[in-house]
């Protein structure tokens, strides 16, 4: 997917995700908290994407993008269980050993996670279970990246996003 995609798609997945937060009663009730917690969604997800240098991400932290596609290529690594596994306890070890709740990992989590949910769409799939295969899983109905299709889905998913956040506002 595309990275405009990919924001649309980690914004429906942290809008559906604070909506169910908000039934736990889990959820900051300040606006600063809800912004930072969507920003870190959308940051989160691009975060997959840093294994590719020329990704929107990657043209930003060369540092570790260019480390990242040497040694595992695109769509491997940081496109798999593996990877979220350690996204989780690397947050977990930060929790622990600072005063960042552990909301805001959640974001970033979620943007991660839609993001590998997003690429499972498309005909190149992704490598769920890699290192310990190249398999590459991908859904039923798939598109190309930057296909028309993509664009459609997109574009459904921001009226979905619209409509999501028009509730919140009390507007519908």
């Amino acid at each position: 997917m595309r990275a405009v995609s990919h924001q649309n798609f980690g914004l429906l997945w942290g809008l559906i995700s604070i909506t169910l937060l908000q039934l736990t009663h889990w959820v900051p009730h300040h606006l600063i908290a809800t912004s930072l917690y969507f920003l870190l969604v959308l940051i989160g997800s691009a975060i997959p994407d840093l294994d590719q240098p020329n990704s929107y991400l990657g043209r930003r932290l060369k540092i570790i993008s260019i480390p990242l596609s040497t040694i595992f290529g695109h769509r491997r690594f940081t496109h798999s269980i593996l990877f979220m596994i350690l996204m989780y306890w690397i947050g977990r070890w930060t929790v622990d050993h600072t005063d960042i709740q552990f909301f805001y990992i959640k974001g970033l989590l979620i943007g991660m996670g839609s993001h590998i949910a997003g690429d499972f769409l498309t005909k190149s799939g992704v490598p769920l279970l890699f290192p310990l295969t190249k398999k590459r899983f991908r859904f039923l109905v798939t598109f190309k990246t930057g296909s028309i299709k993509e664009h459609q889905v997109t574009t459904v998913i921001f009226i979905i996003n619209i409509f999501f956040i028009l509730s919140f506002v009390n507007l519908i």
